[in-house]
């Protein structure tokens, strides 16, 4: 349990330096702050290099979670003093799985698709939106919507718009829906363990956004084609 708590000391680090990377950027759209660290955005632009190098850090910290099991490494993030956004962004590192960009919208929005663990295909779609109440002057919010779709759904690879109304839909929220997306699939991997109580307790931490049930294979075969 040692080896986790260094592991989640790292992370935390690196969580905290992505951040202020990503906070110090210019892009006139006010983006979350935590992403998995797979998830880029191409409205950023190239990463510099204290970001890449963070990235790395997580993705390496994804790796040796997976290498413990979501049973150990959960345990070990939920017996830290800690709760709120850092408790979930830890959390979801536990459960995260690599994005990639399979489509652009118009506006500088994209879609963003990446394979759950149960089987199941997650798109994310992206786009700035109105002038932030803040600070209309300088800044645009940032919207997400989230799908869970069956891997053959015509929509699954990401290049079209899913008819079905999406998961969750979040406007200008502090952290991305890909959190959303890895909680779930953590949770999956908890209760295919046999952990239903862990799963239970994480499920019901209070997340800044509440976690939904993931839907069952859907049956609709409609789509709507993204503009390139």
């Amino acid at each position: 349990m040692l080896g986790l708590t260094l592991l989640l000391t790292t992370a935390a680090t690196a969580l905290d330096q992505l951040c202020l990377s990503r906070m110090q950027r210019d892009l006139g759209v006010l983006t979350p702050e935590y992403l998995d660290p797979s998830l880029c955005l191409t409205l950023e632009g190239a990463a510099c290099d204290g970001e890449a190098a963070s990235r790395q850090t997580l993705a390496q910290v994804v790796r040796q979670f997976q290498a413990a099991g979501p049973v150990a490494a959960t345990q070990a993030i939920l017996d830290q003093d800690m709760q709120g956004r850092r408790q979930t962004a830890l959390l979801a590192l536990a459960g995260a799985g690599p994005w990639t960009s399979t489509a652009r919208l118009p506006g500088g929005g994209e879609i963003h698709r990446r394979s759950g663990a149960g089987g199941h295909v997650y798109l994310l779609a992206s786009q700035p939106g109105a002038p932030a109440r803040h600070a209309p002057h300088a800044m645009r919010t940032f919207n997400e919507q989230l799908w869970c779709l069956p891997a053959g759904h015509p929509a699954a690879d990401g290049r079209t718009w899913p008819a079905e109304a999406p998961l969750l839909t979040s406007d200008n929220a502090p952290d991305s829906l890909s959190l959303t997306a890895a909680m779930l699939d953590l949770l999956g991997q908890l209760r295919d363990a046999g952990a239903d109580a862990l799963a239970l307790q994480v499920a019901q931490l209070g997340h800044a956004t509440p976690l939904p049930d993931a839907p069952a294979q859907q049956s609709r075969t409609d789509q709507t084609p993204v503009a390139a």
